[in-house]
């Protein structure tokens, strides 16, 4: 007989296993503790364990503090957003569907709760989302644009009269010294110049996502268009930048600055770069040499029972950047 339960200690060592088979990565205990203990919000992990105690199956939820619209704008964004993360289940269970619905309907049972965000979000592959679909009546937001090209063929020369561009710039290992671009309140800034719904960045959730998270590099860029801030933050994927961050107000003038960020990261090694499409517009893609790419689809799901329609104006105005996702 299955048992359902949160995730224990003993649990973690089964849970690698399937990751390696799943996913062909693990999920160290490190990694582990960094996502569902060290959160500056609330996260859950839970386990299908066979009668002999193999761990078949987990699912995780983790909620960040979020605006969105309907929410209360003087809380400065502190309500939370859930996301399902790591549903994966193992052959020896029967493959991914009998272990994981039922753990993942008791995990979701509950939430999102009344204050919250009213509907969940998940970045699932085809087929974990149209099992969602049939299972747990998910909806699908409409999907995000990914740019991508080679960082040779960016104009370096995009600095002359695109406005002076001032760039700062610092990597995750160096977050809580005193120089470099700190996530600090200036970050959070930039994030509000944007006038966006979406998941609150603020020091808390950039030091957790960036400088507590174990096995990764990032590199953070703090932009200067005369008054107005700008962040940046990309993270190191072998030859290859993924910009996790990219909060670009429009009062700025930014083509000179990614020029300049480009060639630091030229310089650094990497050969290409990938983006999501910025919420302020594409204003900033000329002269970086990046080509329209696939789209990465989001589900979403509310309350069990819930109308989805009642949320898909309110869910579809909400931004989800890079850095949301759960595979950098």
């Amino acid at each position: 007989m299955t048992r359902l339960r949160w995730t224990q200690d003993e649990d973690l060592a089964g849970i690698d296993a399937l990751f390696q088979k799943g996913f062909g990565h693990p999920l160290s205990r490190q990694a582990w503790e960094w996502k569902y203990r060290a959160i500056p919000g609330e996260a859950r992990s839970a386990v299908a364990l066979a009668e002999d105690g193999r761990v078949l199956a987990h699912v995780g939820a983790i909620g960040l503090p979020a605006r969105w619209r309907g929410s209360d704008k003087s809380d400065g964004g502190s309500q939370l957003l859930w996301q399902t993360v790591d549903f994966v289940g193992g052959a020896q269970g029967g493959g991914l569907r009998p272990p994981v619905v039922p753990l993942m309907r008791w995990l979701l049972e509950d939430i999102p709760r009344l204050g919250e965000t009213p509907w969940i979000i998940g970045f699932p592959n085809p087929r974990n989302r149209r099992l969602t679909e049939r299972i747990m009546g998910s909806g699908r937001l409409g999907g995000i644009r990914r740019w991508e090209g080679e960082l040779a063929a960016v104009e370096l020369g995009r600095q002359e009269g695109c406005g002076e561009v001032k760039v700062e710039s610092g990597d995750s290992s160096s977050i809580g010294e005193d120089d470099g671009p700190l996530p600090g309140d200036w970050a959070e800034r930039a994030w509000r110049g944007c006038g966006v719904h979406g998941v609150r960045r603020d020091a808390a959730f950039l030091n957790w996502r960036y400088h507590a998270r174990p096995e990764r590099y990032y590199r953070f860029y703090r932009l200067l268009s005369g008054e107005v801030e700008g962040l940046v933050v990309v993270a190191f994927c072998g030859e290859e930048g993924a910009v996790t961050e990219l909060w670009l107000p429009p009062e700025g003038q930014w083509a000179g600055g990614l020029a300049t960020i480009a060639a630091d990261l030229r310089a650094s090694g990497l050969a290409r770069w990938r983006f999501w499409m910025a919420p302020t517009g594409a204003g900033w893609l000329e002269g970086l040499g990046l080509v329209e790419a696939d789209e990465v689809h989001l589900a979403y799901t509310g309350a069990l029972g819930q109308d989805l329609s009642e949320l898909t104006e309110v869910a579809q105005d909400f931004y989800y950047g890079m850095g949301d996702s759960d595979f950098h």
